[in-house]
């Protein structure tokens, strides 16, 4: 499904902030593969309980991320100069992953389950809740967030799709919201909340969906060079 629709939930959401107008069939799909899938197979995927962390296991956590910031820190000169990397046009993709980390874990000590792929899969499966208009908020301001990213960097440029495109967008959207039920959660619930969670199925559901994605660019590439060689 990503490999159909060009990004994943994350990149979907970003790409759409940039005026990529197209990616906004992907929630749409998604939705739709989720409700399906909900009909087929009832009733949800259960989400997996809490298991504490081995403290050996918490300790080499923890160690690891002082590290990383006593590293951080190390480069830093002045509290000026930290400024002046979070207003850099392009952060380093380990800097922007941090950030990105410390603001999930912020949201999630405030709002379970934040990531906007488990709303999906909720209004899907289940339909509104009590809760699902304010994580609907959440959703819209997360676009807003990355359209107001991209226009600090000169990015924003709105781009109106095409038919076919918007049924490919929302054909890739069925294939993920059809997975992330079965799973259950997007690649963004798997980033931010089942790896960090240290959940089994999290590992094996990720590396399904990079060796699929692999699998996808590998054949597509192959396929392109075979064209180009037989062409006249």
């Amino acid at each position: 499904g990503a490999a159909i629709n060009g990004a994943c939930t994350f990149g979907s959401a970003a790409r759409l902030g940039r005026g990529e107008l197209v990616y906004a069939a992907m929630p749409v799909g998604f939705l739709l593969g989720v409700a399906g899938m909900s009909h087929i197979l009832s009733p949800a995927a259960p989400a997996p309980a809490n298991v504490p962390t081995p403290p050996i296991l918490a300790t080499a956590l923890v160690f690891f991320v002082g590290f990383q910031i006593f590293r951080l820190s190390d480069s830093l000169k002045s509290p000026r100069d930290a400024l002046q990397r979070l207003k850099a046009p392009d952060w380093h993709p380990s800097f922007a992953m941090a950030m990105i980390g410390i603001s999930s874990a912020l949201l999630l000590i405030f709002f379970a389950p934040w990531p906007y792929s488990s709303l999906l899969v909720d209004l899907g499966a289940k339909g509104m809740s009590a809760d699902a208009p304010l994580k609907i908020a959440l959703a819209v301001f997360f676009v807003i967030g990355a359209a107001i990213g991209a226009r600090t960097r000169q990015a924003l440029k709105i781009e109106w799709p095409s038919l076919r495109a918007l049924g490919e967008k929302a054909a890739g959207g069925v294939l993920m919201g059809a997975g992330a039920f079965l799973i259950p959660g997007g690649n963004d619930s798997l980033v931010l909340v089942g790896l960090p969670h240290l959940f089994g199925y999290a590992f094996i559901a990720y590396l399904a969906m990079t060796a699929a994605i692999a699998a996808a660019l590998f054949i597509g590439e192959r396929d392109g060079k075979s064209a180009a060689t037989n062409r006249p």
